[in-house]
């Protein structure tokens, strides 16, 4: 007779039985998953209040926020800034004002801001890329924030002789894509932002002496 609790093996030799780690009764098992559930239960309204509560999102998401001097810093390494439409960029990402002021004073002492400079190298680049009046550059360099005075300075090296040639080039340009029309051509050199006495003398060296006269109808749309 076998041994009890022995299992007779391939070899023919009895091994001793041992208990598997499944055994226990059912009520053991319904208490360990019990507890596991209410562990989770216990756990579950400090997960939902950590996703609804706002202020908690907003301190996890500070924490991967640069401060507003790194963020300007990131953005001056891509393209010079004036300080208006940095300052606009800034308060966008919801910088406090304080800290964007303390923010610009530092660059402007680190000479990582200057207004002056940057307009000065903005109107070289605009003139390079495409003939523009001084009026067109000074409205557009307005728009960006920058000051009165600085746009002036800027400007100053465009006097009436350079203007001019501005607006032969442009003139230049335009004919080589649409046939010749004085008063159309008119309109776009307005629309360039250049002077009425430039546009004239343009005009009257055109082959249509008569083109002066649909200009001093005056319009003001660009083609």
């Amino acid at each position: 007779m076998r041994a009890r609790g022995a299992i007779e093996t391939t070899t023919g030799r009895r091994a001793p039985w041992r208990p598997s780690g499944r055994t226990g009764s059912a009520a053991s098992c319904l208490a360990t998953r019990g507890e596991a559930d209410a562990r989770r239960i216990r756990r579950a309204p400090t997960v939902e209040l950590v996703k609804q509560d706002p202020h908690r999102q907003g301190e996890r998401r500070s924490r991967s926020e640069p401060s507003c001097f790194d963020r300007a810093v990131a953005l001056l390494s891509r393209r010079s800034h004036f300080e208006a439409e940095l300052e606009v960029k800034l308060r966008a990402r919801r910088y406090p004002a304080e800290e964007i002021g303390r923010t610009l004073e530092k660059l402007r002492g680190l000479g990582y801001l200057d207004d002056q400079a940057t307009a000065e190298q903005w109107v070289a680049g605009e003139r390079r890329s495409r003939p523009q009046g001084r009026r067109r550059l000074s409205h557009r360099l307005e728009r960006k924030g920058v000051d009165p005075e600085i746009v002036a300075a800027a400007l100053e090296g465009i006097d009436d002789s350079v203007e001019l040639e501005e607006a032969r080039r442009a003139a230049d340009a335009w004919t080589l894509r649409h046939p010749f029309d004085p008063r159309r051509l008119a309109r776009h050199l307005h629309g360039r932002g250049f002077g009425k006495r430039a546009i004239l003398v343009v005009l009257e060296e055109r082959p249509d002496q008569s083109a002066s006269s649909g200009f001093e109808a005056g319009t003001s749309d660009s083609e």
